[in-house]
């Protein structure tokens, strides 16, 4: 592949993912830009895992606290 192929195909690339990022032919690199993520934004992320971790944690607390004694008396 040529290296004119190479920067069609990442331009494509780049086009088709959407990404905020442009080619520096002059060094041969691809500079991808970064948008911010407001704080609000990220409290709400934050919340939502919090919120999956306290639910996986509950379920395996209720696992374990609906779990049959185990009979023991077998063994005696």
């Amino acid at each position: 592949m040529s290296s004119d192929e190479a920067e069609r195909w990442i331009v494509k690339l780049i086009r088709d993912a959407h990404f905020d990022a442009r080619i520096d032919s002059k060094h041969g690199h691809v500079i991808m830009g970064t948008q911010a993520v407001s704080q609000y934004h990220q409290l709400i992320e934050k919340t939502q895992q919090m919120r999956y971790r306290t639910e996986m944690l509950t379920v395996n607390v209720e696992k374990i606290a609906h779990k049959k004694p185990i009979d023991r008396s077998i063994w005696n």
